[in-house]
């Protein structure tokens, strides 16, 4: 499943949902490891964040900006990021907590608790594995859009940008991608 957010700005060969949790799980196994958080657990939290998102599709907050056929004004990806309506987020965790019961129904039991605890800590922000990772997933997804604009110029990543300056990394998370970031 290709990620929506670079289908939409006609990214060439966009990245996939599992491409970016590959990215995500190394990154955050080895920031773990340097502020001294259990490295093994935020591994398999990003390997499981987006998990839903490869199966039901990743909505991204542009989505009420359709047309009809599906696609998105490029303009309109230039902008700072509409919110997502509460409704449309609650439909969603919805969607993907019946999809990660499913997918713990098939596993054994042992590995299915594991499984649905880590996904549910990650999607709580419940310890600092699981901040860690969501700060490590908004890094890969800045970290992809430079060098997605350093292949097609014309990419849309302004309201990747903005969002980075009006929440910007911690230190050691920043120095990963600072000599990058206009």
């Amino acid at each position: 499943m290709r990620r929506t957010g670079w289908v939409d700005r006609r990214v060439e060969s966009p990245e996939s949902v599992a491409d970016h949790a590959y990215r995500v799980a190394l990154l955050a196994w080895y920031v773990a490891r340097t502020r001294g958080l259990d490295a093994g657990r935020a591994t398999i939290m990003a390997l499981l964040h987006d998990l839903p998102e490869a199966e039901l599709g990743d909505a991204t907050p542009f989505d009420p900006l359709r047309a009809p056929d599906g696609t998105i004004d490029l303009d309109r990806l230039r902008l700072a990021a509409p919110a997502p309506s509460a409704s449309a987020t609650k439909q969603k965790r919805e969607a993907e907590a019946r999809l990660m019961a499913g997918v713990a129904a098939a596993m054994p039991p042992e590995v299915a608790d594991q499984i649905v605890d880590l996904w549910a800590e990650y999607r709580e922000q419940q310890t600092p594995e699981a901040r860690l990772v969501k700060e490590i997933d908004r890094l890969e997804t800045v970290e992809q859009a430079l060098r997605y604009r350093n292949a097609q110029p014309e990419v849309a990543i302004e309201s990747f940008l903005d969002e980075v300056r009006q929440n910007p990394f911690p230190e050691d998370t920043e120095a990963l991608i600072r000599p990058r970031v206009p």
